[in-house]
């Protein structure tokens, strides 16, 4: 007989969102600051204080680097830190990686064999398409694999891991924040929390979206970013997300538009007409919507009707 007995939950790393044990992927676009904000989270968890929304329990955490230079990212955490007004502490250890990355099941070992027992809270791996190597992105064995390789480094070292995923090409705000990732639908399913970065209406800030398994739903709230940092911006709407642009609206052109197209000389009758293809120039040159000419053609046909004028226009107008 199965009896269920109390236990007790692992410390919150990041509060409301991450467990200690837990993975977590952060999830945006190209060019959203994914990097930024999680050496800001670095930060914010080394010292025990806010990230964006939420609390922080103070740990120890590695970031591992694998594609700033040296330079670059020093450069980063010492703007981030400044802005914050705290000093970067022995809490938080830098691992520069760039140029030695490797697949997830060659380096992930090997960050186990370095880490295991220096009781890490957080591990933040950046950015996690370099542990792909020559696995498949959209392929769920692969994605599945690397997920699992993560899921073993959480476990054998007991921090938290937390990485990126990135969107799929195009507009993704039609879509549901766990599924606008890039890649095999494994990314969305496996993960214990995911927080989803989507563009908002309003330059410079996105909508902060949570799914999570482990803990209670969060808000979605607006952040806006200014250098080197995302602040919280409650007075813009989350659910103001970034809508694909769209062509300029085609307008529909009135029957004595149309017919100024055409010349009129009495002598001449044939002037009045025009190929298919010089019409459709004219309509282009205008904004008008081809599509619209017969409606229109037809007020004009009826009108002439009415009136015992005739209007040479064809049955296939555009």
């Amino acid at each position: 007989m199965f009896v269920c007995t109390p236990q007790t939950s692992p410390p919150e790393i990041i509060k409301g969102v991450l467990h200690q044990g837990g993975k977590a992927a952060v999830c945006g676009s190209s060019k959203s600051k994914k990097s930024w904000t999680l050496l800001d989270m670095a930060l914010a968890v080394s010292t025990g204080s806010k990230w964006l929304n939420f609390e922080t329990t103070q740990a120890p955490v590695c970031f591992v680097n694998f594609e700033l230079p040296v330079f670059a990212i020093h450069h980063r955490l010492t703007a981030i830190a400044r802005a914050r007004g705290i000093t970067v502490t022995n809490a938080l250890s830098l691992w520069n990686l760039r140029g030695h990355s490797a697949p997830y099941n060659v380096i992930i070992p090997q960050i186990i064999e370095q880490i295991k027992g220096k009781k890490f809270g957080l591990i933040i791996l950046d950015p996690s398409y370099k542990l792909l190597g020559d696995a498949d992105e959209n392929s769920a064995r692969d994605i599945a694999q690397l997920l699992n390789e993560l899921e073993r480094l959480a476990v054998e070292t007991g921090a938290a891991i937390a990485f990126t995923a990135h969107f799929a090409k195009g507009n993704a705000s039609g879509k549901d924040a766990q599924d606008r990732m890039s890649g095999s639908g494994v990314f969305a399913r496996d993960p214990d929390s995911i927080l989803v970065f989507t563009a908002l209406e309003t330059d410079d800030c996105y909508a902060v979206e949570s799914v999570l398994r482990t803990l209670p739903p969060q808000p979605p709230f607006s952040i806006r970013w200014e250098y080197p940092r995302f602040h919280v911006a409650d007075d813009v709407n989350p659910l103001d997300l970034k809508q694909p642009k769209r062509g300029n609206a085609k307008t529909t052109p009135t029957p004595e538009q149309l017919v100024a197209l055409f010349k009129t000389d009495p002598k001449n009758p044939r002037t009045v007409l025009l190929s298919a293809v010089q019409l459709r120039m004219q309509f282009d040159a205008r904004g008008w919507d081809r599509t619209a000419a017969p409606a229109v053609r037809d007020q004009l046909v009826a009108r002439a009707d009415a009136s015992n004028i005739f209007l040479g226009f064809g049955e296939n107008l555009l």
